[in-house]
């Protein structure tokens, strides 16, 4: 998993669910003093060992914490990668329909 997946994780954890949530997370998930890249990659284990402990802690299903964490990134990788979709247009359309469902 890329390391801006994670450093999104952790300012997710501390915007909605306060200081200090990110070292809870670590510690749960068995990654304690873990420290993650935004430039690196990691092994996906990690981040769903990550989000299993945030389900755990907030009382939420998996599902719930994955579609929170998708709304709160959603900004910062429109403004990271945006560019990108202007140049396509179609892939923005094809990706509304797919979530949909």
């Amino acid at each position: 998993m890329h390391g801006i997946i994670f450093a999104e994780l952790q300012k997710y954890a501390e915007t909605k669910h306060g200081k200090g949530t990110w070292n809870q997370l670590l510690k749960k998930a068995g990654l304690e003093n873990k420290v993650y890249l935004p430039i690196k990659a990691y092994p996906d284990t990690e981040v769903v060992g990550l989000v299993a402990a945030a389900s755990s802690m907030l009382g939420l299903s998996v599902a719930g914490v994955l579609e929170d964490f998708g709304e709160f990134i959603a900004p910062a990788l429109m403004k990271m990668f945006g560019h990108l979709l202007k140049m396509r247009p179609q892939l923005v359309t094809t990706m509304v329909l797919s979530w949909k469902g």
